[in-house]
């Protein structure tokens, strides 16, 4: 998670802990979820293809 995305949601806590989030808050903070979300994804399909990948065999 980016510092901004860290900073935004902190600041879009507030807003759900004083009861006070509108709609637009909460497509902020879905926005924010899907893009962090959409990061993990791609680090565990990066870590699942390292796993899985088995190196050619060197011809010598």
């Amino acid at each position: 998670m980016s510092p901004e995305q860290l900073k935004k949601l902190h600041e879009l806590s507030q807003f759900f802990e004083e009861g006070e989030a509108s709609h637009a808050h909460i497509r902020q903070l879905n926005e924010i979820l899907t893009l962090v979300n959409g990061q993990q994804d791609t680090v565990n399909l990066s870590k699942e293809l390292k796993a899985t990948v088995t190196p050619e065999p060197s011809l010598k």
